[in-house]
């Protein structure tokens, strides 16, 4: 994995990229490998002609400086409440230009002449999958604005649809409000927060009953104390599943509305 990212790297500094552009963008292809799994050679394909699509715009995959006079905002959603809110911030204006390594999406307004926007929310599991879904979606109009685990964002003016009936009249003050919280994701942290609760009182209780001695009651505290670990571990992976498979069935629905 390694090899791959060093040799990506040296590509990249070839085409032009800038140093500060080449450690973002192999972090964030590091951190979404190592969270896939997946081979780099088999997730992101040949590493030159990855490094050429990398910077077929002109450099890495790095948002430009915001120009000056430009509101910049950004803000953070869970993924149920995520469409809902980039579509009342798209029609205040706020054009979306990158979703962060922690999942916060950063805006931008042009505050002389703001245009609506709008924004779907889908899922894609690998770079190849996002490349199919851009392809499929760009006759639309759609252009992807980021994207962070599975989630990918696309975009498009809406001036593509309604003209300059799409312009923003009096556009609304930049919002203080930066953390957006909806029922679903507030029961999904609360349950989450229980659990580690609960996991953190009952591990610390076996772990001192599994050291007290050499009882048998102690090796059964070991015991449970190991299959609480796996137990955890397990859960999280089916919370983590329904999640995505929740989201993803949003996703489609949506869709095809949309």
């Amino acid at each position: 994995m390694t090899d791959y990212f060093d040799e990506l790297a040296e590509r990249l500094r070839e085409h032009g990229a800038r140093p500060d552009e080449v450690r973002a963008t192999l972090d964030d292809l590091a951190s979404f490998a190592a969270e896939s799994g997946a081979d780099p050679h088999s997730e992101f394909g040949p590493v030159g002609e990855f490094a050429r699509q990398l910077t077929a715009g002109g450099g890495a995959e790095q948002a430009p400086p915001a120009p000056r006079g430009q509101d910049t905002w950004r803000w953070s959603a869970d993924v149920f409440s995520a469409p809902r809110k980039l579509a009342e911030f798209g029609a205040q204006g706020w054009e979306m230009e990158e979703v962060d390594r922690f999942g916060a999406f950063l805006s931008r307004r042009d505050p002389d002449s703001p245009q609506q926007w709008e924004y779907r929310q889908e899922i894609a599991d690998s770079y190849r999958s996002r490349a199919a879904l851009a392809r499929r979606l760009a006759p639309q109009g759609w252009e992807e604005c980021g994207h962070w685990s599975v989630f990918v964002y696309l975009k498009r003016p809406k001036a593509a649809s309604e003209g300059p009936a799409a312009r923003v009249s009096d556009p609304p003050a930049v919002p203080r409000r930066r953390f957006f919280l909806g029922w679903a994701g507030t029961a999904a942290v609360l349950a989450a927060l229980i659990a580690a609760g609960f996991a953190l009182v009952r591990g610390t209780t076996l772990a001192g009953e599994a050291l007290g001695g050499e009882s048998a009651g102690g090796a059964d505290a070991a015991a449970e104390l190991a299959g609480m670990a796996v137990g955890a571990v397990v859960g999280a992976g089916a919370v983590l599943l329904a999640v995505w498979a929740v989201s993803a069935l949003v996703a489609r629905l949506r869709a095809r509305r949309g």
